[in-house]
């Protein structure tokens, strides 16, 4: 994984974090973390782990072991606020696309005019008196995301928002994340496809069963088509990526 630079702070750290539900395993010993100004994509098959670390960031898994931080403060004791999707995206759907992002912008403390921001940048505008339940996925999945920004803050913790987007919305909401990461922001987003994410992501770690396979930069990505990491399991890893439609090229030992 790209090693952050030294004055760069962290937005997003998770170190030696394990999560256990009684017998099972669902993250084992995960450390990575996110600079503001870049994106993480967290990439895996379901069930890899990925819900449970944005849980745990998100203050919805209070007992684990290691240490999760967002801008240098625990999660466990003085989390500061973050815009989110985890799981699926929490609105009411009886109330309509205005009526839930200015009750939630209210409760919130966002400034009076960010709702009509939010709608704007996300091409929501036209729908804001349309019952929030009535939505297309992908429409639900834009209102997530402008529920995720309404706040304006810093960290970003989104967990597969792009599944069951065609791909003109996924282009367009890579293109508003792009913009927020610009700005100065940081992004966690998870997906089981990489190929969602390549575009974004600044650098991605590989999840299996709770476990960090391998991690690499955008960079190690796209030079040459090619991506040559350093990883702990090699079967495992190639498991995953022949699994998000790549194909391996040569096993050297630990490299893929």
């Amino acid at each position: 994984m790209a090693t952050p630079k030294a004055e760069d702070a962290l937005a997003i750290a998770l170190v030696q974090v394990t999560k256990r539900y009684r017998r099972v395993t669902a993250l084992d010993r995960v450390s990575f973390s996110v600079p503001f100004g870049r994106c993480l994509g967290l990439v895996g098959p379901n069930g890899a782990g990925k819900t449970t670390i944005f849980r745990i960031l998100s203050g919805l898994v209070g007992r684990f072991e290691g240490e999760a931080t967002i801008d240098g403060r625990s999660v466990r004791e003085d989390r500061p606020p973050v815009g989110a999707i985890v799981e699926a995206p929490g609105f009411y759907p009886y109330l309509s696309v205005a009526g839930n992002l200015r009750y939630f912008a209210a409760m919130s403390g966002a400034p009076a005019g960010r709702p009509d921001d939010v709608m704007a940048l996300l091409g929501l505008r036209g729908l804001g008196a349309r019952k929030a339940g009535t939505l297309s996925h992908g429409m639900r999945q834009r209102l997530g995301l402008a529920l995720a920004l309404l706040t304006g803050s810093r960290v970003l913790l989104l967990d597969e928002p792009m599944t069951g987007l065609d791909p003109l919305v996924q282009h367009e909401v890579r293109e508003t994340l792009r913009q927020h990461v610009a700005e100065g922001a940081a992004v966690l987003i998870s997906t089981h496809n990489l190929p969602e994410v390549e575009a974004l992501a600044d650098v991605f770690v590989f999840l299996k069963a709770g476990r960090v396979l391998a991690a690499a930069t955008r960079e190690d990505i796209l030079h040459d088509g090619t991506l040559s990491v350093q990883i702990r399991r090699a079967e495992e890893a190639r498991r995953v990526i022949e699994a998000a439609g790549h194909e391996v090229l040569a096993v050297r030992g630990t490299g893929l």
